[in-house]
């Protein structure tokens, strides 16, 4: 299961109002056109990013994709988005944000 890999990481790429309504158990946040550069500078480090919305069609479709032509290894999509995740009865946190740092405020890693 890619959520419970061991170092994994849950991003919610959805419209901030959305993610302060409700995400997934330590879900952060980034902007969904943040995406690709937060990857590029190493922002996102795990061995898995499961990224998430919430009907699943940003995160799924247009999110997935786009890191998936950066050539990351093990990215998912939430089949369904946070609506699926509500809809199972599974818990949803709406406590502060965990923002991401925006891509131009991080510091690139030497070897990326």
């Amino acid at each position: 299961d890619l959520l419970r890999a061991r170092s994994s990481t849950v991003v919610n790429v959805d419209h901030p109002e959305v993610y302060e309504e409700g995400h997934l158990p330590c879900a952060a946040w980034i902007p969904r056109h943040d995406l690709e550069e937060a990857l590029d500078v190493g922002l996102i480090d795990a061995d898995t990013i499961v990224l998430t919305c919430e009907d699943g069609i940003i995160s799924g479709f247009a999110a997935a994709q786009a890191i998936a032509e950066l050539g990351a290894d093990r990215v998912a999509a939430l089949d369904g988005g946070l609506a699926a995740w509500r809809n199972t009865g599974l818990p949803i946190e709406d406590d502060e944000m965990r923002i991401l740092a925006h891509p131009h405020e991080a510091t690139p890693k030497p070897y990326a």
